[in-house]
């Protein structure tokens, strides 16, 4: 069982090191480069395109399951 404070989780993934976890998980290097592309994309804030190092995209269709992508490494 995995017991996690998950205030903030999302906004506190780096993106090399779950780069590394989903490249370890998937082999076909087209959803790897799609996930990177995903996590690369930014935002819009004030009409200026914003790009964050760090988190997935809130709200974003793709962080639940890189969230438990992340989970299930660490908990194997």
């Amino acid at each position: 069982m995995l017991d996690a404070d998950i205030r903030g989780f999302f906004d506190a993934i780096d993106h090399e090191w779950l780069v590394k976890f989903v490249e370890h998980r998937i082999a076909d290097k087209r959803v790897v480069r799609h996930i990177k592309k995903w996590l690369n994309a930014g935002v819009l804030e004030n009409g200026k395109r914003a790009y964050q190092e760090t988190g997935t995209p809130q709200g974003g269709s793709i962080s639940p399951l890189l969230a438990n992508i992340i989970s299930t490494m660490c908990s194997t």
